[in-house]
């Protein structure tokens, strides 16, 4: 994955990180579902960065 700077302070962004659905016992990873015109449906695992100094989230996908 390539680097990004945060919007905020300009801080390398860190992607070692995941996003937990605290209300499940077991670990589970969020989607996100896309509906095109057709309503067929593609997911994407929702995926995290976060800014070790300014404490700035983005949430993205990887359409790879």
């Amino acid at each position: 994955m390539t680097e990004k700077n945060c919007p905020v302070c300009n801080h390398i962004l860190k992607d070692n990180c995941f996003i937990k659905d605290s209300g499940v016992a077991s670990l589970s990873y969020l989607e996100l579902i896309i509906k095109d015109d057709n309503l067929k449906k593609t997911t994407h695992e929702l995926k995290c960065r976060y800014c070790p100094n300014c404490g700035h989230v983005e949430l993205f996908i990887d359409l790879k």
